[in-house]
């Protein structure tokens, strides 16, 4: 089946490999809206009724599922932002240092701290790499939280906004160091993670190597988080847990930030044919077309007997 493209948010959701995944038309239809829904390839296998639609809104620029999240969510139908974070988003702080422009501001997107807001609990375990509005928006919501990144600085400045503002850093644990150097060994002190956000350093390999180990950090029911899906070394991540039957798509926020729950224990590695990914093998697509063509009839029945005839 070819990809499925429509706008920028084609390019996170691969329906190649997914044979057995329907698109259908939604139930409305607009000039500045339009919907579509699929079955995800990460529970292709599964039975019809745990099997997810998805829905896709151009005009809010978000994929939603339609099912609700019964875990590290509220019930709240209107949630009630509290009005520390409605301040930090007003602000915006400067808590980012870039050579070029100074103290600037690389925040995550608003809808993204309203949706943590929304659903996840105070108390939970969370884990972010790279630090930012979100470490103060997790800050706000009461968690459990270890942020990560190789800038005391930048923890400093959160620090001290969290103190300008009232907010508790009681429950705030920075590590200034790589993600890629402290993660291997971060204790947790036995728990497991209930929520955790891939935003870190986005060069390649960096955000495969932080998804290999808070992979393990994270429990089964558990949220993962991935910012910046349109860099394509992270958007790697994307296009593999898009075949995973271990975690299933929740919502692409913005067509940047992907969010995925984890529906059962997975480790790494595992051979490669256990693997979704992988099915196409042999996978010749490197190869330069000439190269393709004659590895694929190298693979047609008779084609050896055929070469031994026509050189003998």
């Amino acid at each position: 089946m070819a990809a499925l493209r429509f706008f920028s948010c084609a390019r996170f959701i691969d329906m190649s490999s997914a044979s057995a995944c329907p698109i259908r038309l939604g139930p409305r239809f607009s000039k500045t809206a339009f919907h579509t829904a699929w079955i995800s390839p990460a529970t292709e296998h599964a039975s019809p009724l745990s099997r997810n639609i998805f829905t896709a809104d151009c005009k809010s620029g978000s994929l939603r599922t339609e099912k609700r999240l019964t875990h590290l969510m509220s019930e709240r139908e209107t949630p009630v932002l509290p009005a520390e974070l409605r301040r930090l988003l007003h602000e915006r702080p400067n808590l980012h240092w870039s050579t070029k422009d100074g103290l600037t501001s690389w925040g995550i997107q608003p809808s993204f701290l309203e949706w943590l807001a929304e659903m996840v609990r105070p108390g939970s375990l969370t884990l972010e790499t790279g630090t930012g509005l979100s470490t103060i928006a997790f800050a706000i919501i009461g968690t459990r939280h270890v942020a990560i990144s190789p800038a005391p600085d930048e923890h400093a400045r959160i620090e001290q906004y969290c103190r300008d503002s009232h907010i508790s850093t009681e429950h705030l644990r920075f590590i200034a160091a790589p993600s890629h150097a402290c993660l291997p060994t971060l204790d947790l002190q036995g728990s497991q993670l209930d929520f955790a956000l891939i935003d870190g350093a986005h060069a390649f390999p960096q955000p495969v190597i932080d998804y290999f180990y808070v992979n393990g950090y994270l429990k089964v029911g558990g949220l993962l988080a991935i910012d910046d899906l349109q860099i394509t070394s992270v958007g790697l991540v994307h296009r593999f847990l898009m075949t995973e039957p271990a975690y299933e798509l929740v919502e692409i926020n913005e067509c940047k930030t992907g969010i995925y729950r984890k529906l059962r224990a997975t480790s790494y590695p595992r051979d490669f044919a256990s693997q979704t990914m992988n099915r196409r093998n042999p996978d010749f697509s490197f190869l330069p077309p000439h190269l393709r063509i004659r590895q694929a009839a190298k693979r047609l029945p008779g084609f050896w007997a055929l070469y031994r005839l026509l050189k003998g």
